[in-house]
């Protein structure tokens, strides 16, 4: 008898103990019913790249996995404002007659040459361009007077000394040139007396006249280029 009662014990303490684990187990997973496979979703709106967190949930034990976006980079271009300033200078016009006043500075002579300077200075009232090799004519006395008003005279020039170049003239600025005029005959041409010159500076258009009142021998004279004034 007392082994039966003991044996029937036994087993009563034995299927309790397996309702209260069911009973246990049945709780746990009413618990979180919906927690499985469960996962959330979050957009930055910056970078426009996805937060995934992901939770499950088994008998005994719960994991979440959360993937974190990468790094986001952000570059920002900042376009450089280029300025360049370009200051263009207008070149001066070529000086014109209308604006230039001739006259002679002096004459010396060694060698039997002469060396006849002559000045043209700029009245007009802005800068103008000048140079080059003047071209020359001469002409002879005349009982009428006045620069031009003799006869022609036959006399060629030619080109003299360094190579010409352009001068800037402001208003009142000058420039010089100088004639380099034989005084003795040369290869039998004899000499003329001259009563006035007639120039015509490079790209000035109608020519200047002076008074000059030597003697021009060889029927050539040479001509040097036009230079800023000393």
């Amino acid at each position: 008898m007392h082994r039966l009662a003991g044996r029937r014990f036994r087993r009563l303490v034995g299927a309790l103990s397996v309702v209260v684990a069911g009973a246990a187990l049945a709780g746990c997973s009413s618990a979180t019913p919906s927690a499985a496979h469960r996962s959330t979703t979050t957009t930055g709106a910056a970078t426009h790249r996805p937060t995934t967190t992901t939770s499950s949930t088994t008998p005994g034990r719960t994991s979440t996995t959360t993937t974190l976006p990468p790094p986001s980079s952000t570059v920002t271009t900042t376009a450089g404002t280029s300025t360049t300033g370009t200051t263009t200078g207008t070149a001066a016009a070529a000086c014109s007659s209308g604006v230039l006043l001739l006259r002679e500075d002096g004459l010396s002579a060694a060698a039997g040459t002469s060396h006849v300077t002559y000045l043209l200075t700029n009245e007009g009232p802005a800068a103008c361009r000048i140079g080059g090799y003047p071209s020359v004519a001469f002409f002879g006395p005349s009982g009428a007077g006045g620069a031009g008003a003799g006869p022609s005279l036959a006399v060629r020039s030619f080109d003299l000394g360094h190579a010409a170049s352009p001068v800037t003239l402001a208003h009142g600025a000058i420039a010089t040139f100088v004639l380099s005029v034989s005084e003795v005959p040369v290869n039998g041409a004899g000499c003329q007396q001259a009563g006035s010159l007639q120039v015509t500076p490079p790209g000035a258009g109608a020519a200047l006249s002076v008074r000059a009142g030597y003697t021009v021998c060889g029927g050539t004279v040479g001509v040097y280029p036009l230079s800023a004034a000393g």
